[in-house]
């Protein structure tokens, strides 16, 4: 297993040409469009990639998107929970109506696939006058629906849901009473390999009986059993075991991928999702909570569907941090943005006040730090700029000097700080301080402020205005500045270039927003 080489196999399939893309995936699910489906309206998921990752609060529609894909398809098969054997799953198995249930208008989705060279569309739909399921959403016209005997039913559609999470301590006193004598079975070599892989040790384990919709395993030739297991060993055999199983060319539907697994382990059992893919030509859809799970795979594999509102909007290309900042009630930020001082931060922290009237997330996204002189504010910008791309989850970076490092000068007289992207620069060639209070004592003229402007120490003008009864505190010094500041021309141009910039900042490490 090259995790590196399969990784570039995955991501080199949008650019491939059509005849490539026939021979890597014969059969692709290209995308799911909600048009009006219970909650959700309006909501298109593309999948571009043979490995997608879908990511979004709860209720946002994760978990009806692969119910849809799913129940598109002839050879969408689950077992019977009395008897254990595989059967057809249609929506009429997976979304059962009692007098609790209603529908209050008519549901529509559509699909887009591939198979072979030919791209094809098809629309499902549920009545609600009549609650009868059809289009794509019904057994004559699902995808793969056979039209001669002898016909296989298309390709097989696997849904690995989240009743993988119930352990086997939970089963009933019968299945325990036929486990407890009988021998192992072999399972796939395949299984015993991945399983050594994501666990870093040889690994053996054997299945002693189905029952319902799950099996019991045993491990290391007889050691223990499911009883006995931890929960996310017997969670990761088992999810295992679907994907090993499932012929070449299958579509595997995973949801929450992450549960009972440990961050390590959900990133190596990634590894072999992309192995399986690679090999055996399967597609895979994912839905996920977990950041570990997000960095596993590239911006063009990651989905984010986010409520605004009534509405479910999708973005494509979700950096990880803003995926989590959007899912949590923290943030994560997106942008890490350096300056010098209090007072830099406080005009920063202005300046996102105003534009998160048009933006409203762009608060989680930005991260202010405070860091101390010039030179050690642009080193840490230049060091974040060098080791991004090495980072595991990447932070974004950018950095705003004061105005008077704008022209400096190193010994050789080239500019200390020249003008890149990333890099801001405060208005006018002073500090912060100076050009603040310069915009007060131009409304509130005061001979006394005016010397100081002139000869004292740019820090200590926001406590000269208190003393010399111009403000009531330091805050108030700043706000009565500001306020005079943004009076201007020259003030209202300057946070409009300050807010383009923050915003061209988050943009450029999430182009999507």
């Amino acid at each position: 297993m090259n995790p590196n080489s399969d990784k570039d196999k995955i991501y080199s399939y949008p650019s491939l040409t059509v005849a490539e893309k026939e021979r890597s995936y014969p059969l692709f699910f290209e995308g799911l469009k909600f048009v009006k489906f219970r909650h959700i309206s309006n909501m298109d998921l593309p999948f571009e990639t043979p490995i997608t990752v879908i990511s979004g609060s709860n209720k946002c529609g994760k978990t009806s998107t692969l119910l849809a894909i799913a129940c598109s398809h002839f050879n969408f098969k689950s077992r019977n929970r009395t008897s254990g054997v595989p059967e057809r799953t249609r929506w009429g198995d997976v979304m059962r109506f009692t007098s609790n249930d209603s529908q209050t208008e008519d549901w529509c989705y559509e699909v887009r696939y591939r198979e072979g060279r030919r791209e094809q569309m098809k629309r499902g739909y549920r009545k609600s006058a009549s609650g009868k399921w059809g289009g794509v959403a019904k057994k004559e016209s699902q995808i793969g629906t056979p039209h001669r005997d002898g016909d296989a039913g298309g390709r097989t559609v696997v849904l690995i849901d989240l009743h993988r999470m119930v352990p086997a301590r939970h089963s009933p006193n019968s299945v325990y009473s036929k486990a407890r004598r009988v021998r192992l079975h072999d399972v796939s070599d395949g299984l015993k390999e991945y399983l050594s892989y994501v666990f870093e040790e040889e690994y053996e384990v054997g299945k002693m009986i189905d029952y319902s919709d799950a099996s019991i395993y045993g491990y290391q030739h007889g050691k223990y059993s499911s009883f006995n297991t931890a929960t996310g060993e017997d969670v990761l055999t088992s999810m295992l075991l679907d994907i090993v199983e499932a012929p070449n060319n299958s579509l595997i539907l995973i949801e929450e991928i992450e549960e009972g697994l440990h961050p390590k382990i959900q990133r190596r059992l990634m590894d072999v999702v992309f192995h399986e893919s690679v090999k055996c030509h399967k597609q895979f859809i994912i839905t996920t909570h977990s950041a570990s799970i997000l960095a596993s795979v590239r911006p063009e594999s990651r989905l984010f569907i986010d409520k605004v509102g009534d509405n479910n909007v999708v973005v494509k290309n979700i950096s990880i941090n803003e995926a989590l900042s959007r899912m949590d009630s923290e943030s994560y930020p997106l942008v890490n943005v350096y300056v010098e001082d209090s007072i830099s931060r406080k005009i920063v922290e202005k300046a996102i006040g105003i534009l998160v009237a048009s933006k409203p997330k762009i608060n989680k996204m930005i991260n202010i730090v405070e860091v101390g002189s010039a030179s050690q504010t642009y080193d840490y910008f230049k060091t974040k700029q060098k080791i991004y791309q090495k980072e595991r989850i990447n932070c974004g970076y950018a950095c705003i000097l004061d105005g008077d490092m704008r022209d400096k000068k190193n010994h050789d007289g080239q500019l200390q700080y020249p003008a890149q992207d990333l890099l801001f620069f405060h208005l006018s060639n002073y500090s912060p301080e100076r050009m603040l209070v310069e915009a007060c004592s131009n409304v509130h003229k005061n001979t006394t402020l005016e010397y100081h402007l002139a000869h004292s120490n740019p820090h200590m003008l926001f406590e000269k205005m208190v003393e010399l009864g111009l403000a009531s505190s330091y805050s108030d010094a700043f706000d009565k500045c500001w306020n005079s500041l943004m009076a201007t021309e020259v003030g209202a141009n300057y946070l409009n270039e300050l807010n383009e910039f923050l915003y061209h900042c988050c943009q450029y490490f999430a182009p999507q927003i």
